[in-house]
């Protein structure tokens, strides 16, 4: 079967942003991880610290190494949507709360 250039780009595009909104999900799964485990309070810089052990994957996850570079403004950001979507609670001054549904 041929394909042409156009389909299999739509394709890579396709996996692409599938594998975005996955990595998203685990991101958001470990954030909320590092609050249960902190009481149902945390800040950016726990999130930060605990995600550039990322770097460190002995199994050598490609997107390891993106996850631990994140800025400051790209976990902000994430946090900010976890609490537009009811996950975490305040952000004031950038402390943030389990949602207590998620404890």
């Amino acid at each position: 079967m041929k394909i042409n250039r156009r389909r299999l780009r739509r394709t890579i595009r396709r996996v692409m942003k599938e594998s975005m909104k996955e990595l998203y999900g685990d991101i958001q799964n470990e954030i909320l991880h590092i609050g249960q485990e902190q009481g149902g309070e945390l800040v950016v810089q726990d999130v930060i610290d605990y995600l550039q052990n990322y770097a460190n994957d002995p199994l050598g996850d490609p997107r390891a190494n993106y996850v631990s570079s994140m800025s400051y403004e790209e976990v902000l950001q994430i946090m900010f949507d976890m609490v537009d979507g009811g996950m975490l609670t305040g952000g004031y001054e950038d402390f943030f709360d389990v949602h207590p549904d998620y404890m």
